[in-house]
């Protein structure tokens, strides 16, 4: 296997800070690009950079220009953001549950997030 960059997307979340800490022991991971809104407190390893970022349209344009001196270097992308619920919205158990504005805000965040920077990777 060949040396390589690492960009993941969501950083901040526990299945990406795994993800994280298994690049940051690999030794042909050259660097890993963690994208967060957040820069999490446990935020350590030589090989990581952080960017933060609030994944609207605008803020995913910025970083991915940070991002530049890296293209055709990353081969590995990793996209750990989503959600599934929050304070806000729980789990529906009934179709009557449903709503527009809990669906807008899942569909949104699970798959327009991730396509918009699935298009500037």
């Amino acid at each position: 296997m060949s040396s390589f960059y690492a960009l993941i997307v969501g950083a901040s979340s526990t299945i990406a800070q795994s993800s994280v800490q298994q690049f940051e022991d690999d030794t042909q991971c050259l660097g890993i690009l963690a994208v967060s809104r957040t820069i999490p407190k446990n935020a350590l390893g030589p090989k990581t950079s952080w960017f933060v970022c609030d994944n609207t349209e605008q803020d995913i344009d910025r970083v991915s220009k940070e991002l530049f001196n890296y293209t055709g270097k990353i081969t590995k992308v990793l996209i750990c953001n989503g959600i599934l619920h929050d304070e806000k919205m729980m789990p529906e158990r009934k179709l009557e549950e449903i709503s527009t504005s809990q669906l807008q805000t899942v569909f949104h965040a699970n798959s327009i997030i991730p396509m918009l920077w699935l298009r500037k990777v």
